[in-house]
């Protein structure tokens, strides 16, 4: 018996840093969304739990005992009291440490396979909190679906429909660590983003957009300079609406309405920077 499925690359569309809590982690209010790029998840039985890792990015993880999948892994199979085995294979198309959320969806992506295989039920609640003492974006990625995120990522408001929107992703090859940067945050706390479960139209939400940001894209280009230089050539493709940096970098991404435009707009970033990581895909989980 196996089991696969697609671990989705989640894309902050904008990121305040609201304040921090005594045990110094950060408070953030964020809109959150998955789209069809992705890593692939599979699982089939075994005696033990078995990791193997392909896949383009599969080089620059490290060891198989400290990667999310095994620590989801074994973080089920305590929190259910199992002594059941299962081999996984991650394929990582997803770049690492890029701000993209890799980690995390991979985690919760492992969770949702493992209740599968092992035939176990828990409730939601179990769920979240599970997700959450294994990397505080997995509760959101268990959801999978366009989110506002409040706290340290345990707030979580769905929102009940969006926009069919294509974003392409561009990410120079570096790796930015988000504890990292968020040990250099300096600047003053920003204001929440309001958030609301209603309808999403796509002026709307460009709108909405353009009247928040990134607080943590002036930290990153410090680590990547080339960030501001993809932030202006996606502003400048035909069609895109908002260039903006996800997570804490370094991939950047561009909004745009249409497959024509993300396909022609990939086209010219590629001829621009050949050797950089440069995907499209169409958002998912929002319905």
């Amino acid at each position: 018996m196996s089991f696969s499925i697609e671990a989705p690359a989640k894309i902050n569309l904008c990121l305040h840093v609201v304040g921090r809590r005594r045990d110094n982690y950060h408070l953030i209010s964020s809109l959150v969304i998955f789209l069809g790029i992705f890593d692939t998840i599979s699982v089939s039985e075994s005696k033990t739990l078995k990791l193997n890792i392909k896949g383009p990015f599969a080089k620059y993880l490290g060891p198989k005992k400290g990667n999310s999948v095994i620590k989801a892994a074994l973080a089920l199979r305590k929190f259910c009291k199992l002594k059941t085995g299962a081999e996984i294979t991650l394929t990582k198309n997803l770049p690492i440490s890029s701000g993209i959320g890799g980690g995390s969806t991979d985690c919760a992506a492992t969770i949702k396979l493992l209740l599968k295989l092992w035939k176990i039920k828990i409730g939601n609640k179990e769920l979240m909190k599970l997700g959450q003492s294994l990397g505080a974006d997995v509760p959101v990625c268990l959801i999978g679906r366009p989110s506002f995120i409040g706290g340290i990522g345990e707030d979580i408001k769905t929102i009940e429909s969006f926009p069919n929107i294509w974003i392409l992703l561009v990410n120079p090859r570096k790796q930015i660590f988000t504890k990292k940067i968020f040990s250099n945050f300096k600047k003053k706390y920003s204001k929440k983003v309001p958030s609301s479960s209603k309808l999403f139209t796509l002026k709307k939400l460009i709108s909405f957009l353009k009247r928040s940001d990134n607080d943590l894209t002036s930290l990153a280009v410090h680590y990547a300079p080339e960030i501001k230089k993809i932030l202006n050539d996606l502003s400048l493709t035909e069609d895109c609406l908002l260039s903006r940096m996800s997570g804490s970098g370094a991939t950047c991404f561009g909004i745009f309405s249409g497959k024509k435009n993300v396909i022609k707009a990939k086209k010219t970033l590629l001829k621009l920077n050949p050797n950089y990581w440069i995907s499209y895909g169409q958002i998912v989980g929002n319905k």
